[in-house]
């Protein structure tokens, strides 16, 4: 090891004779300082960022009733669970109800005529009720002076078996439009 002035390392021997010897103490009593404070710095930020994760966990976990993370997630997937079940239950009702629907009457035509050019006015007329599936009834009537004549027809796939007179027809396209 060195002894001169110049050389880093000194003995316990050779530092009381040297003249750099108070310098010397006093160098290395700050590197001890430093080697010691920079540690316990360091410990002490660790401490508080562990003491501030403890506390950020500590109100994870009891929430805002007090109740444990555990019991909170437990409450989530049990209401998952029903909403699960309740969103099944409405999506049967949801088919049951579109099949209610498809079969009600859903398309209209009607049409006002005068089939007699000696009465006053349009007293007879031609209905047609259809469903989604094309499927209903037609139901048309003859006005006169003295009586008054109704006719049903069915209609299935949006066609009838008996002959259409021109209003009829007209009934039938309007109900077939108005299910657009």
């Amino acid at each position: 090891m060195p002894t001169s002035d110049r050389g880093h390392f000194f003995t316990p021997k050779n530092l009381a004779s040297s003249r750099l010897a108070p310098y010397t103490l006093v160098y290395m009593d700050m590197q001890l300082l430093g080697l010691i404070l920079a540690p316990a710095t360091l410990v002490l930020i660790l401490l508080v960022w562990v003491i501030a994760l403890h506390l950020r966990v500590q109100k994870l976990t009891r929430g805002g009733t007090g109740d444990s993370l555990e019991k909170i997630l437990q409450n989530i997937l049990l209401d998952y669970k029903k909403i699960t079940g309740e969103h099944a239950e409405l999506i049967q009702k949801n088919l049951i109800l579109t099949e209610q629907s498809n079969a009600s009457m859903q398309g209209l035509g009607f049409v006002r005529f005068n089939p007699f050019q000696d009465t006053g006015s349009k007293q007879s007329f031609a209905l047609a009720l259809l469903d989604r599936n094309g499927n209903g009834i037609l139901i048309s009537t003859l006005s006169t002076r003295e009586r008054m004549s109704v006719f049903g027809k069915d209609i299935h796939s949006f066609t009838v078996t008996q002959e259409l007179s021109t209003e009829e027809q007209q009934a039938l396209d309007m109900a077939k439009k108005s299910l657009r």
